[in-house]
């Protein structure tokens, strides 16, 4: 059954006109027909998710190792830069002091709005070093970032049931994120990640651009039911306009909201490729070449121990420069996110949204292109033993591949994984400044609209790097949530994390901290994000992480310190 029938079976009831009656309520005030106006102060603050399901690394990006100069052992897994001259194994982590906190070097570069990429920092709380309570995989830690009881009540939902806005909440892709969405007595409007307009997709049961009635008679029966209810209810006084100019104004207006929604998707579209195109210093503002076979080393070497830096998936990219797998990509999902994020902020017309992927594959890229490559099984070992010397070599030409570069990045070998996360991230704060700058344009009596928004970027967990360099693995010990609002005097680090005395280093673990008695769990971070929104905690026993004085976050608990503490502290 498609939406526009699935509208027509329910018109029995409410939900038959959900949203529509909100939305015709807020555009028709006191018998006059006017635009969405701006946003106002309600008793929750706004919420915008961006979960980037599959758990990437972020280590070049705001997982900070050492913030505040404690302590810290490097594994070249967690490298941020791309030095031609050295090999895998001799990769750095090199960061920029910011306000006194040590963040990866990504942070200072320009934006493609020439605008700092330090600056989003100012309004920043990152919570590092947080376990995830005992589950593992995907489906579960995920859908604890909005809900962190399985099955219980999400914060999605609590601010659902709380909303006075148009329409209360949105979730948008297919992934457990999406499905953990649970209130009391309200409902949330999902939208499938690969849905090609999104507010279209929103303003359907007005616009119906795809329906057989020429004459638009389903969207004039929809909305006299919705002006019907609204001259039925108590609160509402009697339209006394007639229908005709209210359809007529719908019309217009969902037309002109449409074409704004299109330049919004326009303007991002545009960052996007700006971003494409911009070179980070250290990363991809010059050559990254790669081994060319055959390769001989000393000793009894394994290939993947000598080309897994250079590994996706089956596949090794040994390109003449490695940047040119990039040259082709898109990541056209990130303009429709951030363009829905605007729009509806802009208008106040919803209280949460949440952005996850398009589905449970958690694709970084799209239109991968590599055409210099080996498959595996294209590639063979010969251990000379009297002379102690491995050969790696193949009996076949580099071939072209479409390589899936995944937010799961079980096998994408640490070069690459440097050359795309770095890459995507940068990408990322490009639209999320430009989205922020749009709600500190936006006042709200003495405060902006970025005062009254929380702006939540996450994922289920970072990393467990792999010796070989050919990938990293899931680790529950390492999530981290970074939160953007005018209200937050940045930047914060919160959460403690073991050193690692022994080879995998420093890569996030969790900690104890002193005033908890124990390490940070999600729950620690959930009841954080609700002392953010305004709204009471899910699991009332674990406490903030920070308060809110004189509309300023102030945390509770000491900033983020490096534990020196050994191997058989990660999975205690």
């Amino acid at each position: 059954m498609n939406r526009r029938n699935l509208l027509k079976g329910l018109f029995a009831s409410s939900i038959a006109i959900y949203p529509i009656h909100k939305l015709i309520k807020e555009i028709i005030k006191q018998d006059k027909f006017e635009p969405l106006g701006i946003p106002t102060k309600g008793t929750t603050r706004n919420y915008i998710q961006f979960n980037f399901y599959g758990g990437p690394s972020r280590w070049c990006y705001d997982h900070f190792l050492n913030p505040y100069g404690d302590h810290y052992i490097h594994n070249p897994m967690t490298s941020n830069k791309i030095d031609p001259k050295k090999g895998p194994g001799d990769q750095e982590l090199k960061t920029f002091n910011y306000k006194g906190v040590n963040t990866p070097e990504l942070w200072a570069e320009d934006l493609v709005s020439n605008r700092k990429m330090r600056n989003l920092l100012d309004n920043s709380l990152t919570i590092r070093g947080v376990h995830m309570e005992g589950t593992s995989g995907h489906p579960m830690n995920s859908s604890k970032t909005i809900a962190p009881s399985i099955g219980g009540i999400s914060i999605d939902g609590i601010l659902a049931d709380l909303s006075t806005k148009p329409i209360s909440s949105i979730t948008i892709g297919d992934t457990p994120v999406n499905r953990a969405f649970k209130s009391r007595y309200s409902s949330s409007i999902k939208i499938n990640g690969d849905t090609p307009n999104r507010l279209e997709y929103l303003l359907s049961p007005f616009y119906l651009q795809d329906s057989t009635d020429t004459n638009g008679k389903e969207m004039d029966i929809l909305l006299d039911k919705a002006i019907e209810m609204l001259n039925n209810s108590p609160e509402s006084k009697v339209l006394n306009s007639d229908l005709k100019r209210a359809r007529l104004f719908f019309r217009d207006n969902i037309t002109e909201y449409l074409k704004e929604y299109d330049s919004l998707i326009n303007k991002y579209s545009l960052i996007i490729k700006s971003a494409l195109n911009h070179q980070i210093k250290g990363v991809d503002d010059s050559p990254i070449p790669t081994p060319k076979l055959p390769i001989t080393v000393d000793g009894d070497r394994e290939i993947q121990e000598i080309l897994g830096a250079y590994h996706i998936n089956g596949t090794y990219h040994l390109n003449d420069d490695l940047r040119d797998i990039l040259k082709s990509v898109e990541v056209s999902r990130l303009s429709e996110d951030f363009a829905l994020a605007e729009f509806l902020s802009k208008y106040g017309l919803s209280s949460s949204i949440v952005f996850s992927d398009k589905n449970e594959i958690g694709v970084m890229f799209d239109k991968v292109i590599s055409n210099q490559c080996y498959r595996e099984s294209d590639i063979f070992k010969n251990y000379n033993k009297k002379t102690n010397k491995t050969t790696i070599s193949s009996m076949r030409n580099r071939r072209i591949e479409y390589p899936q570069l995944s937010f799961d990045s079980h096998m994408t070998g640490s070069i690459i994984n440097t050359l795309t996360s770095t890459k995507y991230f940068y990408i990322f704060s490009s639209c999320l400044d430009e989205l922020i700058d749009s709600t500190k344009k936006i006042k709200i009596g003495k405060s902006t609209l970025f005062d009254e928004t929380i702006i939540h970027v996450t994922s289920e967990f970072d990393r467990s790097p792999r010796e070989d360099l050919s990938g990293s693995d899931h680790n529950e010990q390492a999530h981290v949530s970074t939160f953007y609002s005018g209200i937050i005097d940045g930047p914060i680090v919160l959460g403690n994390i073991y050193t690692g005395e022994n080879a995998l280093g420093t890569i996030g673990n969790s900690a104890p901290i002193k005033e908890l008695k124990s390490k940070i769990g999600i729950s620690h971070v959930s009841s954080t994000l609700s002392t953010l929104l305004r709204i009471p905690p899910i699991i009332k026993r674990s406490q903030s992480l920070v308060e809110i004085k004189n509309n300023k976050v102030k945390p509770t608990i000491k900033l983020a310190e490096n534990i020196r503490g050994s191997s058989e502290n990660y999975n205690s």
